[in-house]
């Protein structure tokens, strides 16, 4: 979208910037979606193009290119199968994912990952009450558990609420997932670089009941959110 309304690689930037406001706004107020997702690029766009009124029906055909993306199969980080390979044995792997039921499931489908976890929790939204709920439901204790996930907003602080040590995989993000926490420090809480350090992490720790990741920075690219 970006390529299309802006010519320099500033005007980009600052695009999508402006963007990514837009839409976690919006995901404040009607939750998340891939449905909000395409609408939010597609107001965006329209707005844009209002402002310097231009139409172009071949621009309007890229922009549905663009929204499509959001229903291709995600990509896998590097290192993903055989982390997850390595951690299985150890402990219960469960992955938490928002959005729309029907699209989440797919793509794990289309990962190939499903193999690897007990359970797949897809989920209206990410926050401390829906994981304690979560928890709960598999009579898994906080305390005994990891969280490894990269979003501030609906992996770290929901975890760290729960009792959980939480182990944040920073890959860059969504302007919706920052939160400022200030310093935060161990036990609880570890920065990592990679899945490969997860699972070197608690493979050191010994057996644990389980491990829970989120989609997006631990083990597939979500597109869309």
């Amino acid at each position: 979208m970006a390529r299309l309304l802006a010519k320099t690689a500033p005007e980009r930037d600052a695009l999508i910037k402006e963007f990514d406001r837009f839409d976690a706004q919006r995901a404040e107020q009607i939750g998340l979606a891939p449905k909000r997702f395409m609408e939010s690029i597609a107001m965006f766009y329209a707005q844009r193009r209002a402002l310097a009124s231009e139409r172009s029906s071949s621009r309007s055909q890229k922009l549905h290119a663009l929204t499509s993306e959001v229903l291709q199969p995600p990509k896998l980080f590097r290192g993903t199968v055989s982390s997850l390979k390595a951690l299985a044995p150890t402990c219960r792997l469960y992955l938490m994912t928002a959005g729309d039921k029907r699209v989440q499931r797919r793509k794990v489908r289309q990962t190939g990952l499903s193999i690897f976890f007990q359970k797949v929790w897809v989920v209206p939204e990410k926050n401390a009450t829906v994981l304690r709920g979560l928890l709960e439901a598999e009579q898994l204790r906080p305390e005994e558990c990891w969280m490894v996930g990269n979003s501030l907003r609906s992996d770290i602080m929901p975890a760290l609420a729960n009792g959980l040590r939480v182990l944040h995989l920073n890959r860059g993000g969504w302007q919706y997932d920052t939160l400022d926490i200030g310093v935060m420090s161990p036990p609880l809480y570890r920065k990592v670089r990679n899945l490969g350090a997860v699972a070197r992490i608690i493979l050191r720790q010994g057996p644990s009941p389980a491990l829970v990741l989120q989609n997006q920075t631990a083990s597939y690219e979500n597109v869309g959110h």
